[in-house]
């Protein structure tokens, strides 16, 4: 039997690769078994680096967040990482940290459900503070 979060997180990529696909939108995705970040997507810009991380209950895979973020930061330099969530509210003292890293390091960093981030790629994203 699998583990039940690490397949949560593989369908999002899997279900991120599928729309990257369909929009023939390039990319490049992580290798199996690696140690990098899960997509850097072509874009006219720059190239966006995101992180799915799929939690729909509960957990330690939110606490781990920070880490995360903070070691593609090393390793990819980037000024913005684009991190594609589940349904699962971040715990408040990790989205702490998480700004705390921001600032320090100099990124910028987004946590989007999957509609959210593809309305991101699309040009449509409009953030409304208040939910509406």
């Amino acid at each position: 039997m699998g583990n039940s979060i690490n397949e949560s997180g593989t369908s999002l990529e899997k279900r991120l690769e599928v729309y990257l696909i369909e929009n023939k939108i390039q990319y490049k995705k992580q290798k199996s078994g690696k140690h990098e970040i899960d997509f850097i997507i072509q874009q006219p810009d720059a190239p966006w680096y995101v992180e799915c991380t799929n939690q729909n209950s509960g957990g330690s895979v939110a606490e781990k967040l920070p880490h995360k973020v903070r070691k593609y930061y090393r390793l990819y330099g980037f000024k913005k990482v684009y991190n594609v969530i589940g349904e699962y509210k971040i715990p408040s003292e990790v989205i702490i940290t998480m700004d705390e890293d921001a600032e320090t390091y100099g990124y910028e960093y987004t946590l989007d459900t999957f509609d959210e981030f593809v309305s991101r790629l699309d040009g449509s994203y409009n953030y409304s503070p208040l939910g509406i």
